[in-house]
């Protein structure tokens, strides 16, 4: 798939909750991540989630690289270990995502050593 592909799609509006899984979401979230649409990604984040991300700053961005993510189920939420890799720095985060009115939010971002 081309870079303008993956940008499409990933700024395509997001279904309901119900439509999507929880890991589609933050694989989503993640592409969007990549490829820089900042207002895309921040849109994902609910207000705590917004106030730990910019505790983290920049982080180190762009990581254009490969994606890993791995789920950890914790209760309700649903965890996710979101893994950015570009040219040998990583970037590790456990994201925690719930559905909130009926659309998937990050409710919280913790960088993982």
């Amino acid at each position: 798939m081309s870079a303008r592909s993956r940008r499409r799609e990933a700024l395509a509006p997001l279904p309901p909750a119900g439509r999507m899984t929880a890991e589609q979401f933050i694989r989503l979230h993640a592409t969007k991540a990549m490829i820089g649409a900042v207002a895309s990604t921040v849109v994902d984040l609910d207000g705590d989630a917004v106030d730990q991300a910019l505790a983290l700053g920049r982080a180190g961005l762009p990581y254009t690289g490969n994606v890993r993510v791995q789920p950890d189920a914790d209760g309700e939420a649903q965890c996710f270990e979101v893994t950015y890799e570009c040219r040998g720095r990583r970037l590790v985060l456990r994201e925690t995502v719930r559905e909130v009115r009926g659309t998937w939010k990050i409710t919280s971002i913790e960088k993982r050593t």
